[in-house]
């Protein structure tokens, strides 16, 4: 379990520039990484692991030759990624900002996520290579893909309450500007008046499994704040 922690300016020459996990069960809370670079998962690689990411922020991360500009989840069971912040990552090949690649019962279920300016050859922002990827109250905009899927690619996803730049098949999804205050200088936070405000669905909301707030309640939802 790491918290409050930041990873910045790391290199692997294969995997994981901030970290790289094996067969272990990784908590993550208020996390920044920020110029991180490998082969594959420029800040995290997630190998045959469950990651529970909560609050994190990913700027400027890089797959330098390979995928998942920031994360790259390898035949991991179970990664939950929930109200965390991707932008500007880069992958030569596919997930700009998250790539999975596993078996058809393997998750990666993404929450109340922002993803915005990362670069993929294919799924500018998320890539599923076989496993089931769910992405609930999220934004996804202004990705882009060298080929195909500016914002998701690869195995269908399945995607509801979300703003999704060209429209993604779901309940709930809209194509439409989130209107972020000034996202050029990496201000994200919404305008009044945005279509994401009390958009989602807040029964989509996660439970605290790992007690985040350390008030022993482990049935309640995630506090996002």
């Amino acid at each position: 379990t790491l918290t409050n922690i930041s990873f910045n300016n790391n290199f692997a020459g294969r995997n994981g520039g901030g970290i790289y996990s094996f067969r272990s069960n990784s908590i993550l809370s208020d996390v920044t990484f920020e110029n991180n670079v490998a082969g594959n998962g420029g800040a995290i690689f997630n190998s045959q692991s469950n990651l529970d990411l909560i609050n994190g922020s990913f700027k400027f991360n890089a797959a330098q030759s390979g995928a998942g500009g920031a994360i790259y989840n390898f035949f991991s069971d179970d990664s939950s990624i929930t109200n965390s912040l991707f932008q500007l990552n880069t992958s030569t090949e596919s997930g700009g900002a998250i790539y999975s690649q596993g078996n058809s019962d393997d998750n990666t279920i993404i929450n109340n996520s922002t993803f915005t300016a990362n670069i993929g050859r294919n799924g500018g922002a998320v890539y599923s290579n076989r496993p089931v990827t769910t992405i609930n109250n999220s934004i996804l905009w202004n990705n882009q893909a060298i080929i195909s899927g500016n914002e998701i690619d690869g195995t269908a996803a399945t995607v509801s309450n979300s703003i999704v730049e060209g429209g993604y098949t779901g309940t709930g999804n809209i194509d439409v500007d989130p209107n972020f205050v000034n996202d050029a200088n990496f201000n994200l936070r919404l305008n009044a008046g945005s279509p994401a405000i009390n958009a989602g669905d807040n029964s989509l909301i996660p439970t605290d499994e790992t007690d985040l707030d350390n008030d022993s309640d482990t049935t309640e939802q995630l506090p996002l704040d």
